[in-house]
């Protein structure tokens, strides 16, 4: 039942991580797999799969991403290195920096948004930036 090909399968297998409603996170979450998102994380969310965060979900903290679907609130810089999905019951209270944009009727988005392939740097606080295209 665990032999060597069920350990080689799991690993091969795409990580789902779940934070459930009613679930509160203090600190930084970090994840090569998916993650969904319906309780709490105060701290910054690095994930470079996809993340989702449900109608009941919120982000206090920076987030960066591969991909992200959102139905709830982020309160924080959204970066995403493909494309971004914001549905209609989505609150956004911070930049976004993504190679693409979809938001959906009825969305909040309070914030600057810069838009495509441009290389993120971070600066010395921490923060992610554009790097400038050379002229």
């Amino acid at each position: 039942m665990f032999g060597k090909n069920d350990s080689s399968v799991a690993k091969s297998a795409n990580l789902i991580n779940q934070f459930s409603e009613g679930t509160f996170i203090q600190g930084d979450v970090q994840s090569s797999g998916d993650i969904r998102v319906d309780g709490v994380i105060q701290g910054t969310v690095n994930c470079s799969a996809k993340i989702a965060i449900g109608k009941t979900g919120r982000v206090e903290g920076d987030v960066v991403c591969g991909s992200a679907d959102i139905e709830g609130r982020i309160k924080g810089t959204l970066q995403v290195k493909d494309i971004l999905v914001l549905k209609k019951t989505a609150v956004i209270d911070g930049d976004i920096i993504a190679a693409k944009f979809v938001m959906e009727e009825g969305a909040v988005f309070n914030g600057t948004c810069t838009m495509g392939t441009r290389e993120v740097k971070n600066d010395k606080q921490g923060k992610p930036t554009i790097q400038k295209e050379a002229v």
